[in-house]
């Protein structure tokens, strides 16, 4: 029989990411029969801490996973990470060759090294035609209005065979329903992905399937 080894960090998942996981469950669940003004009274509520409570909770359990899943992905540079945050995921990858990020907003952790951080919409990126081999996007897309306009961009900025590698949740998990009632998402289905991409400058789709917690998501592998 294995012992389970007790250590800071074993004590920690057990004693606070448990109920921590367990109640933002239960938030998602009773929001699923509420009315959608109430579903925006506890999304008012919950976004203030949800940055903190995500990278907490989310980086242990789901996107570490998924990430480097990601990172294997990726093997020609130049290298761009589209809506790029904190930069926690390019600095991980960003002695492998030469990374640019953009986002529209600077986060304060944004040191811009040893990756090149240029502020801007993906709708309009400031580099020349077809300087990148590899582009991502994790869980941008769907918050922009007309992202068509993004797609265009990333294939222009794209060599040919490039590839933009693109996370995101179809519209039937909890977390897409939960959040759609911003208005600021706009989640659509794999073939809808599809159909938009090969309409505005990719010639070839992939499509990959993930599962977690609170249902499933899309990683995305497409070819200008």
């Amino acid at each position: 029989m294995n012992k389970i080894k007790l250590t800071t960090n074993n004590l920690i998942k057990t004693l606070f990411l448990g109920p921590a996981i367990f109640m933002w469950a239960l938030i998602f669940f009773v929001s699923m029969f509420l009315s959608k003004r109430n579903r925006k009274r506890i999304l008012n509520f919950y976004f203030p801490y949800k940055n903190k409570f995500r990278d907490i909770v989310t980086n242990i359990f789901y996107y570490g996973k998924l990430e480097s899943k990601v990172r294997k992905m990726i093997d020609k540079f130049p290298f761009l990470e589209i809506g790029c945050g904190c930069g926690h995921f390019i600095e991980t990858i960003s002695e492998r060759g030469l990374c640019f990020a953009v986002d529209i907003f600077k986060d304060k952790n944004i040191k811009g090294n040893p990756f090149h951080f240029v502020k801007c919409d993906c709708r309009n990126l400031p580099f020349k035609n077809g300087v990148f081999l590899t582009l991502y996007a994790e869980y941008v897309f769907h918050h922009l209005e007309n992202v068509n306009l993004a797609i265009k961009e990333s294939a222009r900025v794209l060599k040919k065979d490039g590839k933009l590698i693109l996370l995101e949740d179809p519209p039937n998990n909890y977390i897409s329903k939960f959040f759609s009632d911003l208005n600021t998402s706009h989640y659509m289905h794999e073939n809808e992905w599809k159909k938009n991409f090969l309409k505005d400058g990719f010639s070839k789709f992939h499509s990959k399937n993930f599962n977690f917690v609170l249902g499933s998501g899309y990683i995305f592998e497409v070819i200008k």
